[in-house]
């Protein structure tokens, strides 16, 4: 078993009437039974583009950095890809929708989806 803490942090910035982009960094800390002790440090990116006020695109590339070898296979931060679109339907109904993708482990290329 494991016992660990995951701690994320991030800032991001509106440029123009319709462009955001934001980053974030993450620290995953792991307490292995019979093992040492494991700590990973991982970043994102992410970008949104409005195309109208009631419809956007937005892309995200999580985990960048190269995952810990030290790590349970379980628990490595692995990079993953991500699209999203977003939509108002009126001020009361509202419809997100998300794909995503990771890049290792994953040898059929499945799409998640939410």
């Amino acid at each position: 078993t494991a016992e660990g803490h995951f701690w994320r942090f991030g800032v991001g910035q509106k440029f123009w009437d319709r462009y955001s982009l934001g980053i974030s960094t993450q620290v995953l800390t792991l307490d292995v039974d019979d093992g040492p002790s494991v700590s990973q440090i991982n970043y994102s990116l992410g970008a949104m583009v409005m195309i109208s006020e009631n419809f956007g695109v937005a892309y995200t590339a999580d985990n960048l950095a190269k995952a810990s070898g030290r790590a349970p296979s379980t628990f490595r931060l692995d990079g993953r890809q991500g699209l999203g679109v977003y939509g108002k339907l009126t001020d009361l109904a509202r419809v997100r929708f998300d794909l995503s993708r990771a890049e290792k482990r994953n040898p059929d290329h499945k799409l998640d989806y939410s």
